[in-house]
């Protein structure tokens, strides 16, 4: 009796061992050595910086704290895949207001393509590449 219960816990340790995975949920070719979402924190100092962004993940969250005014630009869409994501999330860093910009190379924003971020608060702009452009699909200013 007790080589039966200790096969049984044997067998029921092994399948749950075989049952956990480490692929991703949503299988194709593009996850299965790629990261899935990655988290970038970008640095605005005084002047009109411009900060360059190449998402090679899924989803790309970028955080920034503008001081006066910042332009973010994709620098290529070589490694961009149709329906990936990028969240601009940018605070105010003081009382004025400070200015966010996407640039037109590789991206395509909204019609009113600045951002003006009113003091103390901050907006969250979110783009999805088409297969050719990053284009803009949301924006949330407060």
């Amino acid at each position: 009796m007790k080589k039966i219960f200790s096969i049984l816990i044997l067998a029921l340790t092994v399948s749950k061992l075989f049952a956990q995975t480490t692929t991703p949920r949503f299988q194709a070719d593009r996850y299965t050595k790629s990261v899935l979402t990655d988290y970038k924190v970008a640095t605005d100092a005084t002047g009109n910086d411009t900060v360059l962004l190449k998402p090679q993940a899924g989803k790309t969250l970028v955080k920034v704290s503008v001081v006066d005014s910042v332009t973010f630009k994709f620098s290529s869409v070589s490694n961009s895949y149709f329906g990936d994501e990028v969240v601009i999330i940018a605070t105010n860093a003081s009382g004025s207001s400070h200015r966010v910009k996407v640039a037109s190379t590789n991206a395509q924003p909204a019609s009113s393509g600045d951002v003006t971020l009113a003091s103390t608060l901050g907006a969250i702009i979110r783009y999805i590449f088409n297969g050719v452009k990053w284009v803009e699909a949301s924006r949330a200013v407060q």
